[in-house]
């Protein structure tokens, strides 16, 4: 399976991260230079990606309830409103174990979902009780993603693997899927999206057998489809590949 390649959009993201539907537009997460706080998030208006909320340290994965954003830092999550108004919504004492490298989030309902790539971990905490509520064990654990049959959690691990969170904490592995260092997470039409941040590839899993989509990227991350376009970070070449999908040949 191949795609038609998108343009790279560039304007002065440095490391892009993670890219989410919010509202009527999208938003990037950008870490900035690592370890420095000068992580940002950025927003898609008329005139392009404009800078839109600072004061991050390296924000990674967004999630949104339909009316607040939450984003990842390092140990600790954030909500960003709307208007860009922010808070600090989970601080590392609210976890156990504490977190070490949060990446990922996902909401489900009153569910906030946290992958901890260095830990192994996913959390679940209440939205409106702020309380954790339960973890999971992950290898690696990455990108989530949520659909009739669960919530899903991919592994940075090589081969990457997909796994099933269930509700009484089991996580059972579902399949292998050829791509070193799972990152992005998408399921669309009957079918998962994969990235491979090592690789440099996105694969298709339909069922359990995987296919390639795309090669040859760079560090592509955490990912979302939008207006049935594929929207991926490239970390470390600091660029945005959209890749309409309507565009498979």
């Amino acid at each position: 399976m191949g795609w038609v390649m998108g343009l790279l959009l560039s304007f002065s993201f440095q490391h892009p991260e993670s890219v989410l539907p919010f509202g009527k537009t999208l938003v990037v997460s950008d870490i900035g230079a690592f370890g420095k706080p000068d992580g940002r998030l950025w927003k898609r208006t008329e005139k392009g990606w404009t800078p839109w909320v600072s004061g991050f340290q390296d924000p990674k994965g967004l999630a949104t309830d339909g009316h607040r954003l939450y984003v990842t830092d390092v140990d600790r999550v954030w909500w960003v409103d709307t208007r860009g108004k922010q808070g600090l919504f989970l601080t590392p004492r609210m976890f156990t174990p504490r977190p070490r490298f949060l990446n990922d989030a996902l909401v489900v309902g009153d569910t906030l979902f946290l992958s901890d790539t260095e830990n192994g971990r996913v959390y679940a905490f209440s939205l409106s009780q702020r309380q954790l509520l339960t973890t999971w064990k992950v290898p690696k654990a990455n990108g989530l993603f949520h659909n009739d049959q669960g919530v899903w959690c991919v592994s940075f691990t090589g081969p990457a693997r997909l796994y099933r969170l269930k509700s009484d904490g089991v996580t059972t592995l579902w399949a292998e899927v050829g791509a070193d260092g799972g990152d992005g997470l998408w399921y669309w039409k009957g079918t998962f999206y994969i990235g491979g941040f090592r690789s440099g590839s996105v694969m298709s899993l339909r069922g359990k057998e995987p296919g390639v989509v795309m090669e040859g990227l760079t560090t592509p991350a955490d990912f979302s489809i939008w207006k049935d376009t594929l929207w991926i970070p490239l970390l470390q070449a600091g660029e945005l590949l959209p890749v309409p999908l309507n565009a498979q040949r």
